[in-house]
């Protein structure tokens, strides 16, 4: 079981120069999840909107908090707490 809710948004079709956003994808994270380690091979940008928790990138830990944005790039492991 997913330590998630999500909500994704697909084709958007957004594009800037060097920047193309594939999908939006708005997780709501449950209570007591944890989310192991893992990567994806496209670049990852997480905004929170609420909550907080710990997001681990590249072995450094950050505390993520409502306002808190964690760039992942492509390849990079990632894992989040909450």
């Amino acid at each position: 079981m997913k330590g998630y809710r999500p909500l994704l948004i697909e084709n958007l079709g957004i594009c800037l120069p060097g920047i193309e956003v594939i999908r939006l994808q708005l997780n709501e994270h449950l209570p007591g999840a944890k989310l192991g380690a893992h990567s994806h091979r496209y670049g990852q940008l997480l905004v929170y909107l609420r909550g907080r928790g710990a997001q681990r990138v590249g072995g450094r830990c950050y505390a993520a908090r409502t306002g808190t944005v964690i760039y992942a790039a492509p390849g990079q492991q990632h894992s989040f707490e909450r």
